[in-house]
């Protein structure tokens, strides 16, 4: 009878065995389905930035890079309302016109980048333009008029800077 249950627990831990490993291979094609490349929403805004240019008299340049990287669905889905956020803030915030720029030595038209880029285990999605940049000043400026930072306050981390400029109109 002992022979038996170890017989017994043998065919167990084989069957034991093969329904971890379908539990695996199914995991990880449910994994593997989810997965959709960041094109998907980067898709959606060339046209955005293109009305935008328009809305705003700016020449815009958009370039897209790494769209073939995957992400899973439910990420994706989270992601385009704070692009759309960030690509408008460039166009409008971060560009200047094309006279500024031409009087700064740029060409008349600006450029914004959406890239997304492999770090590792994870993937960093940005948004970047070759505008001006934050008007430190005018923020923190209009900050304290805003009672958003200390009256007596000479700067303010960059963190908060970026956080503070949507409220601060573009430099003229």
């Amino acid at each position: 009878m002992l022979e038996l249950m170890r017989g017994g627990d043998s065919e167990l831990a084989e069957l034991a065995g093969g329904v971890s490993r379908l539990v695996s291979d199914l995991q990880t094609q449910v994994v593997a389905a989810r997965m959709t490349p960041v094109s998907e929403v980067f898709d959606r805004f060339p046209r955005l930035v293109r009305d935008l240019g328009r809305d705003l008299g700016k020449q815009i340049r958009f370039e897209m890079e790494g769209g073939s990287i995957e992400l899973d669905r439910s990420i994706l889905d989270e992601l385009g309302d704070p692009l759309l956020h960030l690509i408008r803030n460039a166009a409008d915030h971060g560009l200047e016109s094309a006279a500024d720029r031409e009087a700064a030595g740029k060409p008349a038209e600006g450029r914004i980048l959406l890239s997304a880029v492999r770090e590792r285990r994870t993937v960093a999605i940005r948004v970047s333009d070759d505008g001006r940049g934050i008007d430190r000043a005018a923020v923190l400026a209009k900050a304290k008029r805003d009672g958003l930072a200390d009256p007596a306050a000479e700067m303010l981390t960059d963190d908060v800077l970026q956080q503070l400029e949507e409220w601060v109109p573009a430099a003229p």
